[in-house]
């Protein structure tokens, strides 16, 4: 990702939940792409993928909620912070075994612990045997592309 900082606050309405990670949000008659921000959750086409979904969905979906816009990723996305009145959405995704916490983009290192802690207690998509990171999922598919292309 590539990263333009920005420091804006939008308080609008979730009107769409892509996966764990993205969602869309009306602010005043505009809408605005969001990811969470130093979370990665697992893709849909890859095991708990739909769970993680579901989860932020149920969290958020038809809500109001507040977004503090850390960037502007290589997608043209706005990437942040949820708030969902005191709760910090992108947070509680770790800490319910939902997302993992980052690492590439990680500021807040509390993430890992919470991350650790669903790990441990073998909670969401913890409860898998040997869950693969995002990021390890989508190499593996590009991979698998990249072969699929010089075999033809």
């Amino acid at each position: 990702m590539s990263y333009a900082p920005t420091s804006e606050v939008f308080s609008g309405r979730v009107i769409k939940v892509v996966d764990g990670d993205t969602l869309y949000l009306r602010v005043d008659g505009n809408q605005h792409v969001i990811r969470l921000h130093e979370i990665d959750a697992p893709e849909l086409g890859q095991p708990w993928g739909w769970q993680a979904r579901r989860a932020l969905s149920n969290k958020v979906s038809r809500k109001n909620v507040v977004v503090e816009v850390s960037t502007t990723d290589a997608y043209g996305r706005l990437v942040g912070k949820v708030w969902l009145g005191e709760r910090d959405i992108n947070r509680v995704m770790v800490w319910e075994g939902h997302a993992w916490a980052y690492r590439q983009y990680l500021d807040n290192r509390l993430l890992l612990k919470y991350e650790a802690n669903a790990k441990k207690e073998g909670i969401g998509l913890w409860s898998q045997a040997d869950p693969i990171p995002p990021w390890e999922w989508r190499k593996r598919q590009q991979r698998r592309k990249d072969l699929a292309r010089t075999h033809r």
